[in-house]
């Protein structure tokens, strides 16, 4: 019985180890998601600039033209 239990105690140990492994691994997957997110953001907005300044260019050049 003593066994036994010292085979319990020994299995939750390495659960406990296993699930704060776990959750390290979490926490620095959810920062490189947010730092994933803010990139993608900051794509969307150059690409929405992009375009406005080409806007701005044919606007210009037609002006010329004319």
């Amino acid at each position: 019985m003593y066994i036994r239990g010292l085979k319990l105690l020994f299995l939750e140990e390495e659960q406990k180890k296993k699930q704060e492994e776990l959750d390290k691994y979490l926490t620095t997957l959810s920062d490189k998601e947010v730092q994933i997110e803010a990139k993608k953001k900051k794509v969307d907005e150059n690409i929405d600039l992009k375009y406005e300044i080409i806007g701005q260019i044919n606007t210009e050049a037609a002006n010329i033209e004319n």
